[in-house]
Parts: structure tokens; C-alpha cells; sequence
């Protein structure tokens, strides 16, 4: 009986994709000012989009795992619930292969493109210039 009582608590946890995870894990490490901040930081740091982040957060606060401020809320910052507490301390054995991964996805990106901008010259003259050897 026992089981089948646990088995339907487990049916009521929320699943997280990889990105809630991501989110849950970086809101879980520092105190975070506000929302507006953590959402430049993500962007910053992981090359997300705001508005990505935004729908993200917004997710999270209706599953009820985080708490940040309304419009209305002035000065209110953003932390992890009992809720969000308790699904982070599950995550514990994978936090930081989440993080790893997309901090690897990130870098890779950046590589690309910036592969293609070291091609470049940063000054491309006109195609009539000459160059004098000093």
C-alpha cells in the first residue's frame, strides 16, 4: 500500500526540462538582487535570449518552485521556495553536469562565430587599395 501511495505523490512532482533545471541551479547558488538581474546574467553568461529567460521564470513561478516580484512588488527579490529548495536538493548529483552542458553548447557557439569574425580583417579596405611595404 505503501508504494502505490508513494508512486502517486511521485505522479504529482513537476518534471523540469533541461533549462528550468539550469535556472533552478543558478537562482539556487547566490542571492540574486531581482529578477531583471538574473535575467542579464543568464543572457550574459549562458547566451540565452531575455525573453527566453523571462518565459522560463515566469514557468517557474507558476509551478510555485520560485518567488521574485510582481510589477507591483517593488523591492522584493528572488528566491527559491520550500518547493524549488526541495527539487534542487534532488538535482544534487546532477547540477553540475547541467551546467557544464550548457556552458559547453555556449562556448561552442561562440566559437563558431567567432571563427568567422577572426577570419575578417578588423579594417577591410576598399578593393582598389594598395599597400606600401615599409
Amino acid at each position: 500500500m505503501a508504494q502505490i501511495v508513494t508512486s502517486i505523490v511521485d505522479a504529482k512532482i513537476s518534471r523540469f526540462t533541461e533549462r528550468e533545471q539550469l535556472m533552478l541551479i543558478e537562482i539556487g547558488r547566490d542571492v540574486i538582487d531581482t529578477a531583471s538581474s538574473f535575467v542579464n546574467y543568464i543572457s550574459e553568461e549562458y547566451g540565452f535570449s531575455k525573453s527566453s529567460v523571462w518565459y522560463v521564470l515566469n514557468k517557474l513561478k507558476a509551478k510555485g518552485v520560485i518567488d521574485f516580484a510582481s510589477r507591483d512588488e517593488i523591492g522584493k527579490g528572488m528566491s527559491l521556495t520550500v518547493l524549488g529548495l526541495d527539487h534542487l536538493g534532488r538535482m544534487e548529483s546532477s547540477k553540475n553536469t547541467i551546467v557544464d552542458r550548457f556552458s559547453d553548447r555556449f562556448l561552442r557557439r561562440q566559437q563558431q562565430h567567432g571563427g568567422m569574425e577572426q577570419q575578417l580583417p578588423a579594417y577591410a579596405p576598399y578593393a582598389g587599395a594598395r599597400y606600401i611595404m615599409l
